[in-house]
């Protein structure tokens, strides 16, 4: 079922950008077998926010003379639209700050006690989650074959991770996600159910002696004669 999507072309508005909104009517489109442009045109305002910049920009574009091709032409409205809403333009992190957000990426071992996390209208494991993360960011960055930030990425993993990479750390970024993407879930679980039994024996060790002095003050006292 297609999911009604509202597009304003509103600053700071959280909304699917320009490029991806065009995508989805057109996957709307191919469902619903609109063909004709004329229909597609139409049906597009329907999408847009009444008085918002979108709106006011497809009014314009309904009316003005100049604007007849991009009225009979999906494709050429299509690109109009995304050239006026395109947005700002992100500005560039240096690599050196890649470098060291990559280095800090970091998973608790209280993390992998949640088991899964929701992505992508899907449950996976939270491990696979974060491994997932770690690839793109070094792809993103360009190294996979660097060691550059490794080894704080390292000595921020829990011991069971560590241990699970072999104890040392891999040569490269590359080797390191290969070795956590091979971690059993199975291993995961054990640990963490282990980790979930110290922390609640821990806390019954610590809340203990307050209960027990606690139930002999209430203790009735009896007059010894």
């Amino acid at each position: 079922m297609f999911e009604f999507v509202q597009f304003t072309g509103e600053r700071n508005m959280r909304e699917p950008a320009a490029a991806d909104f065009i995508k989805r009517m057109n996957v709307h489109f191919c469902a619903t077998q609109v063909a004709n442009a004329a229909d597609k045109f139409v049906e597009v305002g329907d999408h847009f926010k009444h008085g918002s910049p979108a709106d006011k920009w497809y009014e314009f574009v309904k009316t003005d003379t100049t604007m007849a091709t991009e009225r009979g032409n999906w494709d050429a409205f299509s690109t109009a639209f995304r050239t006026r809403f395109k947005g700002a333009t992100p500005v560039a992190k240096p690599r050196g700050q890649l470098e060291a957000e990559l280095s800090r990426m970091r998973i608790a071992i209280r993390d992998l006690m949640c088991g899964t996390v929701h992505v992508k209208d899907k449950d996976v494991y939270i491990l696979v989650d974060f491994v997932d993360r770690v690839r793109d960011a070094v792809a993103d960055l360009g190294a996979s074959g660097s060691y550059t930030g490794l080894w704080d990425f390292y000595n921020g993993l829990p011991p069971v991770l560590q241990e699970a990479v072999g104890g040392i750390v891999p040569a490269s970024w590359a080797a390191m996600w290969a070795e956590l993407d091979g971690v059993p879930q199975s291993k995961v679980e054990i640990t963490t159910a282990q980790h979930r039994m110290q922390c609640n024996e821990r806390t019954f060790n610590a809340i203990f002696p307050v209960l027990a002095a606690t139930c002999i003050a209430l203790l009735p006292v009896r007059d010894c004669q």
